[in-house]
């Protein structure tokens, strides 16, 4: 049984082939992307390498030495390029200001030259000693407006950083905002395939439970079948020793009518014995019985003629039988008739002696004839009874045999059943096997999903506290009202010391041409001190660069491998997809397939399956045999063939008109072939023929097929024991290059062929002429032999065989078959074949040279 049809499954390789393709596709995006990623990652990693002057191996050097990818980022963690790149930009000094970056370094270069500055100042003062009030108020005014200035612009740079953090905290709560919306995203698309793996879980377990009740339904259907196998041959053994036991009991039986048979015909023999002596007793009674009369007749022919009497007187006697007993005296020799007389006398004694002894032989041989017949009778009918008790017993061993042999067909059949249902069995367990395996497989996948999603809902969380976090602290900075009013008081003393700087200009106006020298020479010191300053803040610039764009190319080069792991990550899982994918595939193109087979499947009609298929049936009643369905055949031997047409022809006639019939040979001490036109004659179809040895036989039975020159089946005959006769006169004119015998190849000497003639018309061969031998010519023998009778009873049947043989070895030549019914008329070249009907070699231009003419009549 099959746990689903064929269309349900293959629905679900179908579902299953798509889950997986679109898994597929998801891998291949997900490393597409990773791919892009990566490439994104290491084109900036280069340009941090090249913009550092490290070599590759300096910066694999210092990733691994400083653990910047461990720090930066724990592994398995999702790698986000916005993030990763905001964070170079961050450490990126090429984009810092310089103010920012020498704001510890300008002090350390102030005090440097400070001494410098000192001096330039104090000699200015001392030069400048006359315009020293105008210049104090001057420059205190000016160093209280730059104050005010200072004021102002760092009131401004307050505010301006007030927004610039304003807008950056927005701008970062925007990015954590979409970064919590895609963690979200990516948390739900976890949840959704933790679902989805689930539901494959159960599908799954519904599979595997179907299997395991598939598997629980094959095993006791393959221990019944073994067990009705079982039985079954169990019952077949004691059938064929039932069998067996009614065979030997059918031979004794049969034995003891051999014993009885044998005794009886001892008996039949010794009053066959009694009875011929009885017979020579009556024949020698009866032949002295004639002699008495005959000498009964002599003696009174003697005695009534007149010269016995004559002598009787003369002798004065009545007889020479008396005289010679009174007397004891010889007669005279002129007493001719009573000397005849007297030895017709003693004869008739010595015959009536005879007569007695006869009658008394004859009366004992006739008793002990009628003893024998008795004897005989007894044992016949003993006989008789015995033959009808071994007949029984052969009759119930050919019951028992064939209820055996139907016992054993069954018992085959079961266990031929049980060997299929042991299949099935095993292939319900490594269906069980399979499953377990997928299950285990849906297991593993749900807990990977699982895990996947709680991280994916973990990082989504935190995500989104930051997030708000960040939304919040963007509120708060929002509010810049107390920054601008510092804005606006700085401003108002920025204007007020501005009046006060315009009243110390004009009273620095008057000292300026005094101090000209001095200024001059204060601003050159002041160049000189600004040149200096700017110098070293260059330099510790250049510096920091260089250092922050090593940290830089370590980092992104740390951050690139990490990108290079999470992408190879994804492509192992992208391959296990693939795997998945094609396997699933294959699975629903092998369920395609199934079904495709499957919808093929149909049941045979039992109409069509009686014209394709042939059952063998026992030979019991004609009558049963005719009644059956055309698709039941007889398999008959030849001897069975024999003893069945003996008894009548009509039925195998009416019985092959819609049925099969197939003979075969009896192999025995003789194995040549008996003759196969009796069997084709009877209207038999399949006629058996031992080729393992060439006869005169075999050569006739390829006859039949040269109608179609021998390629394939040929018709069967009318067999009409109405056709007409037909009447032939051939001629064998000549021959043309006859080969040598096998056993004469070697031998020098030239072969003497001559040609027989035999008719094969169903009741064995006839032999219709041998010609003379033509002496010592096998290339071109001529016999001109002409006008040979030939007497055909049954034409439709009917096979001519020529055969050539040599006079000298009698050793066979060649030969050739020809049904009577495809013979025409005129002269014709008749190709001869080898014993095994084959004209390879020097049998492919042997011929015979015939006329062949049909008698009108």
């Amino acid at each position: 049984m099959l746990p689903q049809s064929p269309q349900k499954l293959l629905a679900v390789a179908k579902e299953e082939a798509t889950q997986s393709q679109r898994e597929l596709k998801a891998a291949q995006q997900k490393v597409t992307e990773l791919d892009t990623k990566l490439e994104q990652v290491g084109r900036i990693s280069t340009d941090f390498g090249n913009e550092s002057g490290l070599s590759q191996a300096e910066i694999k050097r210092r990733a691994l030495a400083e653990s910047y990818g461990s720090a930066a980022r724990e592994e398995g963690e999702e790698l986000d390029l916005a993030t990763y790149t905001k964070s170079l930009d961050e450490d990126n000094p090429l984009l810092q200001s310089p103010t920012a970056l020498n704001e510890e370094e300008g002090l350390e270069v102030q005090d440097f030259f400070g001494e410098a500055v000192e001096g330039a100042k104090t000699e200015y003062s001392e030069a400048d000693r006359v315009a020293i009030e105008a210049k104090q108020a001057a420059k205190q005014a000016k160093r209280a407006l730059d104050d005010a200035e200072k004021g102002v612009e760092k009131a401004m740079s307050a505010l301006e950083a007030s927004f610039q953090k304003e807008k950056n905290t927005e701008e970062a709560a925007r990015k954590a905002a979409v970064e919590a919306r895609e963690n979200r995203e990516h948390a739900d698309t976890a949840k959704h395939r933790v679902k989805k793996v689930r539901e494959l879980v159960q599908n799954v377990r519904s599979s595997a439970s179907s299997a395991e009740t598939v598997v629980v339904t094959a095993m006791t259907e393959a221990k019944i079948s073994e067990q009705r196998a079982a039985q079954t041959e169990a019952r077949a053994s004691r059938a064929h020793a039932m069998a067996d036991r009614d065979r030997s009991r059918a031979n004794a039986e049969t034995k003891k009518e051999e014993e009885y048979e044998q005794e009886a015909a001892r008996l039949h023999e010794a009053y066959e014995t009694s009875t011929r002596k009885a017979r020579g007793a009556r024949e020698r009674m009866e032949k002295a019985a004639n002699m008495l009369e005959r000498l009964n007749e002599q003696i009174k022919l003697i005695e009534n003629s007149s010269q016995y009497r004559k002598e009787v007187i003369e002798n004065g006697s009545n007889g020479i039988r008396d005289h010679y007993a009174e007397d004891r005296v010889s007669p005279r020799k002129t007493s001719k008739f009573l000397v005849k007389h007297a030895t017709k006398m003693d004869e008739r004694k010595k015959c009536t002696e005879l007569i007695k002894e006869a009658s008394r032989e004859n009366s004992d041989a006739d008793a002990e004839r009628r003893r024998a017949q008795q004897k005989f009778e007894d044992a016949a009918q003993m006989w008789k009874r015995q033959a009808d008790v071994a007949a029984a017993a052969r009759k119930q061993a050919d019951r028992s045999s064939q209820s055996a042999e139907e016992l054993a067909e069954h018992a085959d059949e079961e266990r031929e059943a049980a060997t299929l249902r042991q299949v099935a069995r095993e292939k319900a367990q490594s269906s069980v096997k399979a499953t377990d395996s997928n299950k285990y497989s849906a297991h593993a996948q749900l807990a990977e999903a699982e895990r996947a999603a709680n991280e994916a809902e973990k990082v989504a969380v935190v995500s989104r506290s930051r997030a708000e976090q960040l939304a919040k602290e963007a509120e708060r900075t929002k509010d810049h009202s107390k920054l601008r009013s510092a804005v606006e008081r700085q401003k108002e003393e920025r204007d007020q010391a501005l009046k006060r700087y315009q009243l110390a200009i004009n009273d620095k106006a008057s000292a300026d041409d005094k101090a000209s020298t001095a200024k001059r020479l204060y601003e050159t010191s002041s160049e000189v001190f600004s040149s200096a300053k700017q110098s070293a803040a260059f330099e510790i610039h250049e510096a920091n660069i260089q250092k922050q764009a090593e940290k830089a190319a370590v980092i992104a080069y740390s951050k690139f491998l990490l990108a290079r792991k999470q992408s190879e990550r994804a492509k192992s899982m992208l391959k296990q997809a693939q795997e998945t994918a094609e396997s699933k595939a294959a699975a629903a193109r092998h369920a395609q397939d199934y079904k495709v087979r499957m919808d093929k499947v149909f049941v045979v009609s039992p109409e069509l399956a009686k014209l394709v298929t042939l059952h063998s049936t026992k030979l019991k009643k004609w009558e049963q045999s005719i009644a059956m369905p055309c698709s039941h055949m007889h398999s008959l031997s030849n001897n069975a063939v024999a003893a069945e047409a003996d008894v009548d022809e009509k039925p195998f006639l009416e019985f092959t008109q819609n049925h099969i019939i197939r003979t075969y040979p009896i192999w025995g001490a003789n194995h040549e072939s008996v003759d196969p036109i009796y069997a084709q004659s009877l209207g038999c179809q399949l006629v058996g023929m031992n080729f393992t040895s060439a006869s005169e036989a075999l050569l006739a039975y390829d006859g039949r097929f040269r109608a179609n020159e021998s390629c394939g089946y040929v018709l069967k005959p009318l067999l009409s024991r109405e056709e007409r006769p037909q009447s032939w006169n051939l001629s064998i004119l000549s021959g043309s290059y006859l080969p040598k015998p096998e056993s004469e190849k070697k031998a020098s000497s030239l072969i003497s062929p001559v040609a027989r003639i035999l008719l094969y018309e169903g009741d064995g061969a006839k032999v219709v002429r041998v010609t003379k031998p033509v002496k010592h010519n096998g290339v071109s023998p001529v016999w001109g032999e002409k006008d040979i009778p030939i007497e055909v009873t049954r034409p439709s049947v009917a096979i001519l065989l020529i055969s050539l043989w040599d006079s000298a070895s009698n050793e066979f030549i060649a030969a050739s078959s020809l049904p009577i019914a495809n013979l025409r008329e005129g002269y014709r070249s008749v190709a001869m074949f080898d014993s095994l009907h084959s004209r390879c070699g020097p049998y492919a231009f042997c011929n015979l040279f015939v006329d062949a003419r049909k008698v009108q009549g």
